[in-house]
């Protein structure tokens, strides 16, 4: 093993341990289906996090049973989410159950209380500011809804308002709104020619088409890629980039055209390498913005490849 590669090996070593301290998932990038459920929080609901348990607290106003139907009116509803998580970020278990009744428009069927019960599975979030980002996934165990699932887990995009949430879960937080959209998680397609985003590689190992990826001159295997893409940034630059190339380099070895950045791919590469690689505590781009940015468009379907759908 040569002198550079030790190095990059030995930093990851240290890296990764230290990068489980404290640390946020990042967003699932979660795509849903129907039927969905809207929901907004009324007086005294919101989030809460006691250093041990997240609760999530809304109402459901309205199921959209299929695109552009009309909504059906949900009465006397609550929605509650537990999700148990330690001062490190690691989940430990959860509840999710929504009650309330609601009629299908289109068909009159009258859909009773509760309406879904099941268990939290995963869950990313991201610090935005005074409105940061939930999102979780959640198996379907009861509730009259669950005849739609069709053994689909259950997904949950939700806006925290007004959050204290700050990166990590090392002190308590709350919101005081939670408001967003529920429904059946929609699997992107594999092998179809199309692109993924990062959290899609991250939270699908099995969709993974090779068993290893070379990033900056290092090969990395399946299970120390996707550390690598749970890792929290914390201003190194060589991890978002070496994130971004990740997800592009599985996005082409699946199937997508590389004839808008392949060039950008190999620059990518040469830029990890000569700021010494994935983990190097790299606090300013030099030039590797631009690189980033590509890539996550790409990985998002903005460039010449559409996103999974």
């Amino acid at each position: 093993m040569n002198i550079y590669r030790r190095k990059i090996l030995l930093a990851l070593v240290c890296l990764f341990p230290l990068a489980q301290v404290n640390a946020a998932d990042p967003l699932l990038n979660l795509q849903l289906g129907y039927p969905r459920i809207f929901v907004n929080s009324l007086i005294n609901q919101g989030a809460v996090y006691d250093g041990v348990t997240v609760e999530l607290t809304s109402t459901p106003l309205t199921t959209t049973f299929s695109a552009g139907a009309i909504p059906g009116f949900i009465s006397g509803g609550t929605l509650t989410i537990t999700a148990d998580i330690n001062g490190v970020g690691s989940l430990t278990g959860g509840a999710v159950i929504i009650t309330g009744m609601v009629t299908d428009p289109a068909t009159s069927m009258l859909y009773p209380n509760p309406l879904i019960e099941g268990t939290v599975l995963d869950y990313g979030i991201a610090d935005f500011g005074a409105t940061d980002r939930i999102e979780l996934e959640m198996s379907v165990t009861g509730g009259s809804l669950s005849v739609f699932m069709g053994g689909q887990n259950l997904g949950a995009v939700l806006a925290l308002e007004g959050s204290t949430f700050v990166t990590d879960f090392s002190t308590t937080w709350n919101s005081t709104v939670v408001k967003g959209e529920i429904g059946p998680i929609v699997p992107p397609p594999s092998g179809a020619g199309c692109t993924h985003t990062i959290g899609y590689w991250k939270t699908h190992p099995d969709s993974w088409p090779v068993a290893s990826v070379d990033v900056g001159g290092v090969t990395y295997t399946k299970n120390t890629a996707i550390s690598i893409l749970k890792a929290p940034v914390r201003g190194d630059k060589s991890l978002s980039l070496a994130k971004q190339l990740i997800g592009t380099k599985l996005s082409l070895a699946d199937g997508a055209d590389a004839s808008c950045i392949g060039a950008v791919t190999d620059a990518a590469d040469l830029w990890l390498t000569e700021h010494g690689g994935v983990g190097s505590s790299q606090k300013k781009w030099d030039g590797g913005d631009d690189l980033h940015d590509d890539l996550d468009a790409y990985n998002n379907g903005e460039l010449c490849v559409a996103h999974c759908l």
